[in-house]
């Protein structure tokens, strides 16, 4: 037994939660400071420093339970973009109305494009109701597919999505509650 582990029996005892904290993060006692979010009361400003922890470490999920319970909805947020957990810092942020959310949102939809998966950008802007950034990608998508032209079918559907996400988005600016949503 090391002198870190001797000494986390007796801060345990001692209810000293801050230096129980530290303790534990030496030990890379995980499991235990985890349990540690739940004993604390709600807007304590030791979860903040128990997420400062498990960002430390790459442990994302453990950081924003400990951010959301402390009150910190930005670090929460933030901890997830660090961690390209997007559709949770997508969930996040609209749970919250997040005042950064078109940014988040422009991150994950260059992660993605970056990534190669256009549609599941178009898919991301069609949630946020960004209709002309998936208008815009679709007709982008369907000009590459009839350049190739070797899918005209897909090319020609692609303008059609397009085409749609501009009426859904017109449909919405003259406040038609008729729009079709999905």
């Amino acid at each position: 037994m090391t002198g870190v582990q001797t000494c986390a029996l007796p801060i345990s005892q001692a209810k000293n939660v801050e230096k129980l904290i530290e303790c534990y993060a030496l030990l890379e006692d995980y499991p235990a400071l985890e349990k540690l979010i739940a004993q604390l009361p709600d807007g304590s400003p030791l979860l903040k420093t128990i997420g400062k922890k498990f960002m430390a470490v790459g442990m994302s999920t453990e950081a924003v339970s400990a951010y959301v319970k402390g009150g910190d909805m930005q670090a929460a947020i933030e901890s997830c973009v660090a961690q390209h957990q997007w559709e949770a810092a997508l969930t996040l942020a609209e749970g919250q109305n997040y005042p950064d959310l078109p940014k988040v949102l422009a991150q994950y939809a260059s992660h993605l494009l970056a990534a190669g998966k256009q549609l599941h950008a178009v898919e991301l802007y069609r949630k946020a109701n960004q209709y002309t950034d998936a208008a815009k990608l679709l007709s982008k998508l369907g000009e590459e597919e009839g350049h190739s032209r070797i899918q005209p079918l897909r090319a020609k559907k692609l303008f059609v999505m397009a085409a749609l996400e501009v009426e859904r988005m017109r449909k919405r600016m003259m406040g038609n509650s008729g729009a079709p949503d999905a």
